[in-house]
C-alpha cells in the first residue's frame, strides 16, 4: 500500500494481486457458452415432460368421515342400517343445509 500526498490531501494508491476481473468472468461464460445452453434445455425440457406426465395422471378425491355409533331415538341401530340411513339422501341434505346455516348465522 501506498500514501501519496497532492494537494494537501492524502490518497490511497492499492494494487492488490486477488482483485476480481469481471471480464475473465465473461470470458468463460462466453467459452463455455454451449454447455451453459445445453444444460438450460436439458433442464426445461425435463420439467415439460414431468408436468406433462403429472397433468396426464387421473385426479383421485379422497374423503374420510368417523361416526359415532350409540343410541339414536331409544333405539339401537345394527351396523347396516347405519350404513343405510348415513347414504341416505335427506340425511345428507339435511347436514349440509345444518353445516351453511352455521356458516351464514
Amino acid at each position: 500500500m501506498e500514501l501519496t500526498q497532492k494537494g494537501g490531501s492524502m490518497t490511497n494508491n492499492t494494487q492488490y494481486d486477488d482483485e476480481i476481473n469481471l471480464m475473465d468472468y465473461i470470458k468463460v461464460i462466453i467459452k463455455r457458452k454451449k454447455i451453459i445452453i445445453s444444460i438450460f434445455i436439458i433442464c426445461v425440457a425435463v420439467g415439460a415432460i414431468v408436468n406433462f406426465q403429472i397433468s396426464r395422471m387421473p385426479k383421485v378425491y379422497r374423503i374420510d368421515s368417523t361416526m359415532r355409533i350409540g343410541n339414536i331415538g331409544g333405539s339401537l341401530f345394527s351396523i347396516e342400517e347405519i350404513r343405510e340411513k348415513a347414504k341416505s339422501r335427506s340425511l345428507l341434505q339435511s347436514i349440509i343445509s345444518e353445516n351453511r346455516s352455521k356458516r351464514n348465522g
